[in-house]
């Protein structure tokens, strides 16, 4: 009930102030706030036309309810945002000084709004914009003060205590629920943002301290081996060379993974799209790791594939890197996979095509699911302790890419069962 709870009040939190992903967090702040202000404004007209206050500040307090709608609508919408974000702060300061002169001055509750909207002004504007905000609010304030009292007939008073205690309370509760509720939100936010920067800075200590173990692992077989050859047998340069093909292969997997990585938050990427038969891709992929099972010496772990259509299956895509994508995956099924099968998939509809690759595994647990696409995690969660080379970078190497292919990855898993990996992409771009 309470997961339920939770996820319907994230739903309604997403749809009416928009996607944490496709928003900053200043401009994610700026969708609540003016939707906020023109829900205040709402009940602000609403109130004043209940306590008989002037009609002129009624009709006042509803126009700039539709002036932060608009805003609102235009900040959701990502047009014109420095424009909007200028015409909803210039709005407010129109509206204040109308509120000044029209309920109360000094003496009514706009002192309460006016500290509402500098917390406003210093959690949205910075450096030098936040200094002319902070002089055009100390400024205008002043002014405002100055007039009051040289000319105070501007200001039109309360019609009874009674109607000025109750705006002032009600104009009270407004800014403790809203102000409380821009406050928690911005804390909760530096709060995450502080904690995955602590995150962020431990795992990249043990990338560097990974990294450099597995540079160091084939550099020294391959300086080894090479050291070997001058006084080898033909026999034996024959293996020395093979195992410094392949330790150099690792090496350069290796340094394609750091380049890829520095290309994709570079947003660097290129791709070259191509017609591709993808059974044709599915068998190739089968053949190439069938020999790497053999030289690895897992010969209880098969290669599968699953073709449900034997004529030309023809999509339009960057071969390269979709082939570096399933790469991955085959890589990381026979990585955790001793034995039994891995299988190599897909199914199709009118648009799409979903690929799979399913092992029989160890498996990965759900609370670690969500994680393994992001930068540096590794998994080694199983019950023997046993640890598995790599850097972490593959799958979210290869997150990045079926995102930049226009498509989706998802995992299933279940520990000590296996896990499959599905791949989403259109048939054309």
């Amino acid at each position: 009930m309470k997961s339920m709870l939770q996820r319907t009040i994230n739903n309604i939190d997403r749809v009416v102030f928009g996607s944490k992903e496709n928003y900053s967090f200043e401009h994610r702040f700026l969708n609540v706030a003016s939707f906020l202000a023109a829900s205040m404004a709402l009940l602000g007209s609403a109130s004043n036309l209940i306590a008989g206050l002037s009609s002129k500040l009624t009709i006042y307090t509803f126009a700039a309810s539709l002036v932060f709608i608009s805003t609102y609508l235009l900040f959701i919408s990502k047009k014109w945002y420095l424009f909007s974000k200028s015409l909803f702060f210039s709005a407010i300061f129109l509206l204040l000084d109308i509120l000044w002169y029209e309920n109360g001055g000094v003496s009514g509750a706009i002192l309460i709004v006016y500290l509402s909207f500098l917390v406003l002004s210093l959690l949205v504007w910075s450096g030098k914009q936040l200094i002319i905000i902070i002089l055009l609010f100390s400024g205008n304030f002043l002014g405002l003060m100055y007039i009051e009292y040289n000319v105070p007939d501007l200001v039109i008073m309360y019609p009874s205590i009674e109607v000025r205690f109750y705006d002032i309370i009600l104009t009270t509760f407004l800014f403790i629920i809203t102000t409380s509720v821009i406050v928690l939100k911005t804390k909760n936010y530096y709060e995450k943002e502080k904690q995955r920067a602590i995150l962020s800075d431990q795992l990249k200590t043990s990338f560097l301290a990974n990294i450099s173990h597995e540079i160091r692992t084939p550099m020294n077989s391959i300086i080894g081996f090479s050291q070997l050859l001058d006084d080898a047998t033909d026999n034996e340069r024959t293996e020395y060379i093979d195992n410094i093909n392949k330790q150099g292969d690792i090496l350069l997997k290796l340094i394609n993974d750091i380049i890829d990585v520095a290309q994709i938050e570079s947003d660097d990427i290129e791709l070259e799209y191509s017609i591709i038969d993808i059974n044709k891709l599915i068998i190739d992929l089968k053949k190439s790791f069938e020999q790497r099972i053999d030289q690895i010496g897992k010969e209880g772990l098969k290669i599968l594939i699953d073709i449900p259509d034997s004529s030309e299956i023809i999509i339009e895509t960057d071969v390269k890197r979709l082939s570096q994508i399933l790469y991955n995956l085959i890589s990381n099924a026979i990585k955790y996979t001793d034995e039994g099968a891995i299988k190599l998939g897909y199914k199709k509809d009118i648009d799409n095509i979903e690929i799979y690759v399913r092992d029989t595994g160890i498996g990965i647990p759900e609370k670690l699911q969500a994680d393994i696409f992001h930068k540096f995690r590794k998994l080694n969660h199983n019950t023997d302790q046993k640890l598995y080379r790599g850097t972490g970078l593959g799958l979210f190497i290869s997150n990045q890419l079926v995102k930049k292919l226009k498509g989706s990855i998802r995992v299933e898993s279940k520990p000590n069962v296996g896990s499959t990996f599905y791949i989403k992409l259109p048939l054309n771009y």
